[in-house]
């Protein structure tokens, strides 16, 4: 998903992800939180 990024781009990209996710879960903003997951699993492959 993130062709052409370095590791170091990687890795702040996945940082942020994971602290969205983690912010819109403390709020219940529920749908944000569901959507940063996603997007951290599309990370993985």
């Amino acid at each position: 998903m993130l062709e052409g990024l370095d590791a170091s781009d990687e890795s702040v990209v996945r940082a942020a992800a994971q602290e969205a996710r983690r912010l819109s879960a403390e709020r219940e903003a529920h749908l944000f939180a569901r959507r940063a997951d996603e997007f951290l699993a599309a990370l993985e492959t």
